[in-house]
């Protein structure tokens, strides 16, 4: 007995059957081209479509799935230790169920990379935050730090330039009183008569 792959196994099924493909497809209760794209080995069948495959058209389970046995072989063990069997699953799925379940591992392993890049970059991006923050901080600390010595220097040179107005209007006075009192010397004297 030569092994035949499902594909191969899937159109000596189609052809059995005497049926067209639309007519083949809508007995099981899907779309022709869903067939068709099973049949050209463009996709592996899942297990419960070719168990009505198998249930439509009378054949055995185990010559469809598994490539074993004869086509209508009354043995029949679909649920049986051959099919739960890894090996026989392989073989089945061409490796197809290994290949998904690597592929969805490895989707899970980037996704996992890709989680904790995006962690480890939100951290950097909260500290360098924080950072820039303190940064921030400490430039206002200073910026105020400046303007109240400013403005002490302010206050200061106010006060002196104040200090300064008045030594200088208290000299101004000094000399506006002597100079009065000069003028006032020299004037004569007018007598009034206390008659009128």
């Amino acid at each position: 007995m030569t092994m035949t792959s499902l594909n191969e196994r899937l159109r000596r099924v189609l052809r059995d059957s005497g049926l067209s493909l639309p007519q083949f497809a809508a007995r099981i209760g899907v779309a022709r081209t869903t067939v068709a794209r099973y049949r050209d080995s463009q996709v592996s069948p899942p297990l419960d479509f070719l168990e009505k495959v198998c249930e439509q058209f009378q054949v055995n389970r185990r010559w469809l799935i598994l490539g074993e046995t004869e086509a209508k072989e009354a043995t029949d063990t679909l649920h049986g230790k051959d099919l739960t069997d890894l090996t026989k699953v392989k073989a089945y799925t061409g490796g197809y169920a290994e290949g998904f379940s690597a592929g969805v591992s490895k989707t899970i392993a980037k996704i996992e990379e890709m989680s904790t890049e995006l962690a480890a970059g939100a951290a950097k991006t909260i500290a360098l935050a924080n950072e820039s923050f303190s940064e921030l901080k400490a430039g206002a600390a200073k910026t105020i730090a400046l303007a109240n010595e400013s403005c002490s220097e302010l206050k200061a040179g106010a006060a002196k330039t104040i200090a300064l107005a008045n030594e200088s209007f208290s000299e101004f006075a000094t000399e506006y009183s002597e100079t009065f009192a000069k003028i006032d010397k020299s004037r004569p004297e007018v007598k009034r008569d206390s008659d009128g």
